[in-house]
Formats: structure tokens, sequence, C-alpha cells
């Protein structure tokens, strides 16, 4: 996918503090739904898991889409800090 200004933004957000937050909070959520109700509601069990995991574990998966920006704040990460 092309990497767009946009695009930048919501992936910087949702690697930072408060887009872990929210995935752990929407995750715990979707579990919360999912064993209250039972039946069919319990397909969103693994989704919530797998938002609160990528939440504690300070991965965004939807940082694979766009290669171009893990490239960018890799080189970013690498260049040495001035006083």
């Amino acid at each position: 996918m092309k990497l767009t200004p946009a695009n930048r933004k919501f992936l910087t957000f949702m690697s930072g503090t408060w887009g872990r937050v929210i995935r752990a909070l929407m995750g715990s959520s979707l579990v919360a739904i999912a064993l209250l109700n039972l039946g069919w509601s319990l397909l969103l069990l693994p989704l919530g898991l797998f938002m609160i995991g990528t939440g504690l574990m300070n991965y965004c998966p939807a940082g694979a889409l766009f290669p171009d920006w893990k490239k960018e704040q890799q080189l970013i990460a690498s260049m040495p800090k001035y006083k």
C-alpha cells in the first residue's frame, strides 16, 4: 500500500502509548462481550485476545501493510541524537 501522510499519522498514533492502550481496551471489551453473550459472539474471542496481545507486546499489525514506514522508523532511530 502507498504510504500517505494520513497513513503515516495513523501508524505513528497506533504505535504509540495511546494506540496500545486503545487496542488493549478494545480487545478487553471484545473478550467481555464474547464471554458474557456466548453463542456466536465467541467468535470475537480470538480477535479480542489478539488485540490485547498486540497492545501488550507493542506491535502494530497495521505496520505490516506499510513496509516503507518500518524502514523510515528504523532510519530515524539509527540517526545520531545531538544535544
